[in-house]
């Protein structure tokens, strides 16, 4: 169902589940729910910087074209290649990252609990409270424990 468009002009098609009536939003509809809880793992993502957070809404519940449209925001069509600022561990400038924060926006969820699991998927550490300041926390804590720094020339390096 079509909630609206955003800023940058991609349709914002969210499943009908989480349509309810938000005031100020500019749409309105109806649902058996007075609140949306938001929840996932958080880990590295190519586009969008990390999972988890917004990513629960858009691409989680957005139809193929808003995700479509917001993943193509990844590319520079201009220069080639990817956009500046888009990329694993980026959110800070990076398009795809916040035009799927834009769109949570509308929904503008009441709550979140993120987890960072281990490699058998259990949880290591719980972030909950704020959607937004409790998904930056668990970033965060993801990145200062999941990255590394290459501090000289190395022959070859392999990463994932």
């Amino acid at each position: 169902m079509q909630v609206g468009v955003t800023v940058s002009g991609a349709p914002v098609e969210l499943n009908r589940a989480l349509v309810r009536i938000t005031r100020g939003s500019g749409w309105a509809g109806t649902a058996d729910f007075s609140k949306v809880i938001l929840t996932g793992a958080v880990g590295f993502h190519y586009f969008a910087g990390f999972t988890g957070g917004r990513k629960a809404i858009c691409p989680g519940l957005a139809s193929a074209q808003t995700i479509e449209t917001t993943h193509m925001l990844a590319m520079d069509f201009e220069q080639g290649g990817r956009r500046a600022g888009v990329g694993a561990g980026l959110l800070q400038g990076n398009a795809v990252s916040a035009e799927c924060e834009r769109i949570s926006a509308m929904i503008d969820p009441a709550f979140i609990v993120n987890t960072i699991v281990n490699e058998r998927g259990e949880p290591e550490q719980v972030f909950a409270g704020h959607w937004r300041a409790a998904h930056q926390r668990a970033c965060e804590s993801y990145a200062a424990d999941h990255s590394g720094t290459v501090n000289e020339k190395r022959a070859i390096v392999i990463v994932s």
